[in-house]
């Protein structure tokens, strides 16, 4: 099993996944200095088109808050949330138990921030959470480089990334369930 087994990774055969990572990581400069398991382990959020990858790293971004998100009393705030969400993810947001790792100190942070800069900064954080779910810096660096060109470069450290894979396991889990389900009813 590959070294982020937490994530889907590209679907298809090994040769097909490695094939399709290759394509994904065609302008990454240092390309050479990834090995096949890297290519094995380009999770699937990778190969999200543009909107939706956005969409995701936002999710993730607002997963990250969940426990200030539940304490919050912006009601535009969160009846924007519940929208962009759907029902069954703003509600599995909401209900999440409070985390028991470390976020805390980062969250008092959320009310100081003006609400016309929330988006921006929910992005930036699923950005980072998303990249530090990414165990080789070697891949790390290729996907910051070639889905996120011109950002400033994520580092992990081992807390880090256990936090971005639990916040990104439950944003993937929840970031196209509704629009899952609206496929689904008009199936």
């Amino acid at each position: 099993m590959g070294t982020n087994s937490r994530q889907p990774a590209l679907a298809g055969s090994p040769r097909q996944q490695r094939a399709q990572a290759a394509r994904l990581l065609s302008n990454f400069a240092q390309r050479s200095a990834l090995d096949w398991d890297d290519l094995l382990n380009v999770p699937q959020w990778a190969a999200l088109s543009g909107a939706e990858l956005q969409h995701l790293a936002w999710c993730v971004g607002v997963w990250f808050f969940a426990d200030e998100l539940q304490h919050s009393i912006d009601g535009r705030l969160l009846s924007d949330i519940h929208s962009r969400l759907g029902d069954a993810a703003f509600t599995a947001l909401i209900s999440t138990p409070a985390s028991a790792d470390g976020r805390s100190t980062a969250q008092r942070l959320l009310h100081q921030i003006p609400s016309s800069n929330l988006d921006a900064m929910f992005c930036v954080t699923g950005r980072e959470g998303l990249l530090s779910s990414i165990d080789s810096d070697g891949l790390r660096r290729g996907l910051a480089e070639v889905l996120w060109p011109g950002e400033p470069e994520v580092t992990a450290s081992a807390r880090r990334q256990w936090l971005g894979r639990a916040v990104v396991e439950q944003a993937w889990t929840h970031a196209f369930a509704a629009q899952r389900m609206d496929q689904g009813a008009l199936a």
